[in-house]
């Protein structure tokens, strides 16, 4: 039981803190401990490769992060922060007082940037709690404007608005995208034979399995009636085939546990970008559905 004699007290938030000084870490864990009890769970790592490595690996609630580290100076340790983490939100501790760079990280994402010779305990907590607060209600808002009712995966509105999020960050990490158009080839089949409540199961059906299969920075949207993009963030040059077949495998899967005329049947075209090719979301999504298409043709010949 915990102090206050609640039964069952709140998860303690996961905070991640990247600082590579020892002594301003050690104060800041102090800070945090002293002046909310069992309210955050710190975890440190002194370098940005190790901030990717956990970020990665174990994901966290908010990243309190330094941005003069060993390995990373500037806007461009935040910029690979949020490529590992674009849905944590992120609050900056820095000795730099500079309120053009403050203003900068502020339109990069950057919930808050706190000044080290500033940050008094009150000021650092109350920051990291409003950070998570607002980064709460914001998600709560876009959810509502921009997920499919039926699905649960965003909309078509949603896709445009979270893929210009990915495709800046992907930029600034160097990174490739792969976009996946996955199409229902049987939709009016089941729509025919069992009617339409059976046919809005099995898209139900296959945006739960899309938003399975990717990660959670990826974006799973329904851009049209029976169709599907996927957008992800991939490093190696078969990563986008390798997440085609997870896919397939998934769908197997699923069609392994129900009736013969409830099973599912997708064609997939895929288009990769790397940054130096200069290429838009748009034209990403003609290109995959053309070869979407071709497949679809493909399967359908004589």
């Amino acid at each position: 039981m915990n102090p206050q004699g609640d039964p069952n007290p709140p998860e303690p938030v996961c905070i991640l803190l990247v600082e590579d000084n020892p002594t301003d870490a050690a104060l800041i864990q102090e800070i945090l401990a002293a002046k909310a009890t069992h309210e955050f769970d710190v975890h440190h790592v002194d370098t940005l490769r190790k901030a990717e490595g956990y970020l990665d690996r174990m994901g966290c609630d908010i990243v309190l992060l330094d941005l003069n580290l060993p390995d990373g100076r500037g806007l461009e340790v935040l910029d690979r922060v949020q490529a590992r983490a674009a849905d944590t939100p992120v609050v900056i501790i820095s000795a730099v007082e500079d309120e053009q760079l403050a203003l900068e990280a502020v339109r990069r994402g950057a919930e808050d940037y706190l000044f080290k010779g500033q940050a008094d305990p009150a000021l650092i907590v109350r920051s990291l709690r409003y950070a998570r607060e607002r980064y709460r209600l914001r998600m709560e808002l876009r959810s509502l404007t921009l997920t499919d009712e039926l699905t649960g995966c965003n909309n078509r509105r949603g896709f445009f608005t979270l893929a210009a999020q990915v495709f800046k960050t992907a930029r600034r990490a160097g990174a490739v995208l792969e976009l996946l158009f996955v199409d229902m080839d049987n939709l009016k089949a089941i729509n025919d034979r069992m009617g339409h409540e059976a046919g809005d199961q099995a898209l139900a059906a296959l945006g739960t399995l899309l938003r399975k299969v990717v990660r959670e920075p990826d974006v799973v949207a329904r851009v049209g009636g029976d169709e599907f993009a996927v957008l992800a963030q991939v490093s190696g040059k078969d990563a986008g085939k390798a997440l085609e077949k997870r896919i397939l495998k998934a769908i197997e899967a699923y069609n392994a546990g129900v009736e013969a005329d409830r099973r599912l049947s997708v064609s997939i075209g895929r288009a990769a970008c790397t940054m130096e090719d200069d290429c838009t979301i748009t034209e990403m999504l003609a290109r995959a559905d053309e070869l979407m298409y071709r497949h679809k043709k493909a399967k359908n010949a004589p």
